[in-house]
């Protein structure tokens, strides 16, 4: 069974970070607890005005003990950094960094966090999870199975709420959970599930395990009509429609201010409160350092909301952000914040490289137009749409020489996946070889105009779909529209806020939209969209994915994608490392003979800024979206030196 060109020692390698960290139990030894503990000064004046129990009283029984990234470091200040929306993941990754399990820093594998151990059946259908005895929310209140229970029974199982999160699901629906005992919880999946744990790692609002930490039964209780059955009259004196409404906007963890959290800091103002989001030490965080000192360092975290990335620029160029690595870290800016360093008082850190496309331009081949559903459908199109286009002067214009020419694959610093069909296939910029195959796919007529004509007789227009919040993108975008029209494809440029394009996607109302993609390393693994229709990220094909998840707007996919989505969920539910790998690259390989979609480049390693006054933040992180960093480096243990 073991793939050709992979050796066994890179097939073990390349999931020991899902499959063995989840094979028989977790590897979690009780660190040796410091003989003293110490405390934020704010916190210990609360203590020693009886407003706050103790410290010892306030950690869990076996706290996480953290070795600081270079230091021990000293308690206060106010960290600055930028965001642009409601859920920004540049502010998920830092304040709410934690899941039920964590990567380890080099991505080899996952670590226990909120929970302190598991175990494993050997058929990877039932996980047993152990708490921590004695942790406890942000407000004091105890952190137990019974929290646990409330989210699976009142909220996952909810036929108004929100449903059962990806890694909770096979192909034979939701997983049970179990109360076993006040600290302990069994996930039973009907069928074999090894992405349980990777997959329930922090990523983002709606991907990884925060949903499973996301509903305190104690304060949700209040506005659930089950438990409340005063809650939906209570909704509507509060202006919403419904229980349902209120109780989702009580559980946001940006615009509930207060909100009982387990993270290292508590939101006090919450986004929509003006242009700032505030977030506050939580007194109970139940980490502490090798030196006994509870986590966070920082007193308190300011997210600036900005609706302009150049007013961003600005700050970051004027010192006035302390880490940031989202919105201004493009090539388009590395020049000018390089310049600024010095008078700016930041540096720059290397953010490796792991995206599987920059600039990945997927044909929505569901889309709700059978004419262009049919002519986005052939590959001969596809395949003169990519060599229509000149990526070597895309590179060199819109990221400054900076990129890898590229399909989106996993790249080929990553042996264990990398397909080289995938990544290398029709980059060529022939201009004669596109018109070839476009005449090849049956569009040879034209109108008067140059443009060619689709089944119906009229000229095949491609609408592209742009984010405002990331201008490299439309830049990209406006050289395509200009090399596909020069091949005879009435193309255009439309550009809208990023919520209008999001909505826009998710109903299947675009032809075709460009995005970034990570999955160009070990993160393919654990965030396939790009690859394979799982999820309504999978940009060539919503409707085919929502045929796979069951959902509305949904249609049956073709013979291959079928094939490759039974595939997919072999993949999932297999526990040997080395049939994972087979199968995943067999995934891969029918991505590369579909052909879906149409890549620019993958960049080369990217960049993030970060104060000279901050301390213990690595020079070098993972920069994949799947990582999420600066999450797994544990920002709590970051602090400001007042010296600097």
């Amino acid at each position: 069974m073991m793939p050709q060109g992979l050796t066994r020692r890179q097939a073990v390698q390349l999931w020991a970070g899902a499959v063995a960290f989840a094979a028989a139990s977790s590897s979690s030894k009780a660190a040796a607890l410091p003989e003293k503990l110490g405390e934020a000064p704010s916190l210990a004046k609360l203590v020693q005005d009886g407003k706050l129990p103790p410290l010892a009283q306030r950690l869990p029984k076996n706290p996480v003990v953290v070795t600081p990234q270079a230091s021990v470091g000293q308690y206060g200040g106010t960290m600055h950094a930028g965001i642009r929306e409601r859920a920004d993941s540049w502010m998920i990754r830092i304040v709410n960094a934690d899941g039920i399990v964590n990567w380890a820093q080099d991505w080899n594998g996952v670590i226990p966090n909120v929970l302190e151990s598991w175990e494993v059946s050997a058929d990877t259908k039932t996980y047993t999870l152990h708490l921590r005895e004695g942790m406890r929310w942000s407000d004091g209140e105890p952190f137990t199975a019974d929290d646990l229970m409330f989210v699976y029974e009142d909220v996952f199982s909810h036929p108004q709420l929100s449903g059962f999160p990806e890694y909770l699901v096979t192909g034979e629906g939701p997983a049970e959970i179990r109360k076993i005992d006040t600290h302990t919880v069994a996930v039973v999946f009907k069928s074999p599930n090894g992405m349980f744990l990777p997959l329930s790692c922090p990523v983002d609002e709606i991907n990884g395990g925060h949903a499973l930490l996301k509903y305190p039964a104690h304060f949700m209780k209040k506005y659930h009509a089950k438990y409340n059955p005063n809650a939906d009259a209570e909704a509507r004196a509060a202006g919403f429609n419904n229980w349902v409404q209120l109780f989702e906007a009580k559980a946001s963890y940006w615009e509930s201010a207060n909100k009982p959290v387990l993270n290292a800091w508590i939101i006090t103002r919450p986004y929509g409160s003006g242009t700032q989001v505030i977030a506050e030490r939580n007194p109970y965080y139940w980490k502490i350092d090798t030196a006994g000192n509870q986590l966070p360092y920082i007193d308190r975290i300011i997210f600036e909301v900005f609706q302009d990335t150049e007013v961003m620029l600005l700050k970051g160029i004027a010192g006035e952000l302390d880490l940031q690595g989202r919105h201004i870290n493009n090539t388009a800016n590395q020049a000018v914040l390089y310049d600024g360093q010095d008078s700016g008082g930041y540096r720059f850190i290397t953010m490796t490289a792991s995206d599987s496309s920059t600039a990945a331009f997927a044909l929505n081949q569901t889309v709700r137009d059978p004419v262009k559903r049919e002519i986005f459908r052939n590959k001969n199109f596809r395949i003169g749409l990519s060599h229509a286009i000149d990526r070597k002067a895309i590179i060199d214009l819109v990221f400054i020489g900076q990129g890898i020419m590229q399909q989106m694959a996993v790249r080929a610093d990553y042996p264990p996946l990398y397909n080289k069909q995938l990544a290398t296939q029709y980059l060529e910029y022939d201009p004669d070889l596109a018109n070839r195959k476009l005449d090849e796919a049956g569009y040879a007529e034209r109108d008067s105009s140059g443009m060619r004509l689709g089944p119906d007789k009229k000229p095949i227009g491609i609408a592209i779909l742009a984010r405002t919040d990331k201008q490299w993108m439309v830049d990209v975008a406006e050289m395509i529209v200009r090399y596909w029209r020069e091949v005879g494809i009435d193309a255009r440029l439309d550009v809208f806020d990023r919520s209008i394009v999001r909505t826009r996607r998710r109903t299947g109302d675009y032809d075709i939209s460009p995005e970034d993609y990570s999955g160009g390393s070990r993160d393919a693994l654990f965030r396939s969209d790009m690859y394979v229709p799982v999820n309504d990220e999978a940009l060539f094909g919503v409707a085919w994915a929502n045929w796979y998840l069951g959902l509305d707007y949904a249609e049956e996919p073709p013979s291959e994608i079928k094939a490759q989505l039974k595939l997919y969920d072999a993949f999932k539910a297999e526990s040997d490392p080395d049939k994972q790998v087979a199968i995943f690259r067999e995934v891969l390989q029918i991505a590369a003979d579909y052909f879906h979609t149409i890549s620019v480049c993958a960049r080369d390693a990217g960049f993030s800024i970060v104060r000279n006054r901050m301390r213990n933040v690595p020079e070098t992180m993972i920069g994949s979206y799947i990582f999420t960093p600066p999450g797994p480096y544990i920002p709590a243990q970051f602090w400001i030196d007042p010296t600097a």
